[in-house]
């Protein structure tokens, strides 16, 4: 699995944070394991342009903030 950096606007931080909190709470879980330890990726920020940027972030959650409305730009 690939990760990859990602910018978003301050005032979408939360939306996106609760959006990996799903993504990883439907990650399947390990034998025996009762409940979910959530990680977010590190990040970075404010920049000058109020937005904060996630470095680390997996593919998978990435599908799903492109189909969340969520304005944000991968980082190379």
């Amino acid at each position: 699995m690939s990760h990859v950096n990602v910018t978003i606007p301050q005032s979408r931080v939360r939306q996106f944070e609760d959006l990996l909190m799903d993504y990883q709470r439907r990650r399947p879980r390990r034998p025996g394991q009762i409940g979910v330890s959530l990680i977010y990726p590190p990040r970075s920020g404010p920049d000058v342009n109020g937005n904060i940027t996630f470095c680390g972030v997996p593919e998978l959650a990435l599908r799903l903030l492109k189909g969340s409305g969520i304005p944000h730009q991968i980082q190379t």
